[in-house]
């Protein structure tokens, strides 16, 4: 995994920001003498620079890159339900404390024990052959 120093984060955010006004700025002053099927293409790659500059600009801003700015974006964008609500947090809570049961089949087919008769632990047997 690589890690950015925040200068290279910074570099990258205003090279990207710089590539997208040029882009923006081509469609824009080309317009007029481009064939049907050049207007789509660049239409599509400016509404897609012009979310590349955005991304930039906000990563700039907040000084995080833009592969961080489009996750925040992203995730903000997911339902998550309010886990503060004590009804919640007592549902959760008591899903959480039933023991968990392994399948029969399961313990039979790999030869798995309780350890020490404890309700949480197992032991499988490798020695055994099915």
């Amino acid at each position: 995994m690589k890690y950015y120093t925040y200068k290279s984060q910074t570099l990258r955010n205003i090279c990207w920001l710089v590539i997208g006004l040029v882009v923006i700025a081509a469609v824009c002053c080309h317009w007029t003498v481009m064939p049907l099927a050049i207007k789509i293409s660049g239409c599509f790659s400016a509404a897609i620079f012009t979310f590349i500059s955005f991304f930039a600009v906000a990563g700039l801003i907040s000084k995080r890159s833009i592969s961080a700015i489009i996750l925040f974006y992203v995730f903000k964008m997911i339902p998550i339900k309010d886990r503060r609500d004590t009804k919640v947090f007592e549902n959760y809570m008591e899903s959480s404390s039933k023991p968990y049961v392994l399948n029969p089949k399961t313990t039979k087919k790999y030869h798995i024990t309780r350890f020490n008769d404890t309700d949480d632990t197992y032991v499988i047997d490798h020695q055994k052959k099915s």
